[in-house]
């Protein structure tokens, strides 16, 4: 069987039709998306709400995702009694998904306490916290 000349440009356009279909084949084409995980707490060392807390007493936050340090504890954390903010320092694990808070001093004697962490804290991918996270404790006698 011979191909007439005027059936060539025909036949490249029906090869080039195949090619191209292929091409959009899932199979052979997938779109990459990017997958937006927004961070939150899922555990501390202490509950919300607790009372007799010792004096000495440090605090453990676990993060779902690695979190930017700076962008936490520059802006974002506060632990406070009454009005007054107090001092701490902040030790994190490798992964950046852990931070224990340390006051700087004893906390006082059977006060209130509040911990906050503010919803702009945000993870190494550079999203925020999905919702500010708090709790509240108290200091034994």
């Amino acid at each position: 069987m011979k191909i007439k000349c005027y059936h060539l440009p025909l036949l490249f356009l029906i090869l080039f039709i195949l090619i191209v279909s292929q091409c959009s084949s899932p199979y052979l084409y997938q779109k990459i998306t990017q997958q937006v995980i927004f961070p939150e707490v899922i555990s501390s060392s202490i509950t919300d709400n607790s009372v007799n807390i010792p004096h000495d007493a440090t605090l453990t936050i676990q993060f779902s995702e690695s979190m930017n340090m700076q962008s936490v504890v520059n802006a974002s954390v506060l632990l406070i009694r009454g009005e007054d903010p107090v001092d701490c320092s902040y030790s994190w694990n490798t992964e950046n998904t852990s931070f224990t808070l340390t006051p700087d001093l004893l906390l006082e004697r059977n006060q209130f306490y509040l911990f906050k962490i503010t919803d702009d804290a945000q993870s190494e991918a550079g999203f925020t916290l999905i919702e500010e996270y708090t709790l509240s404790f108290t200091t034994s006698d």
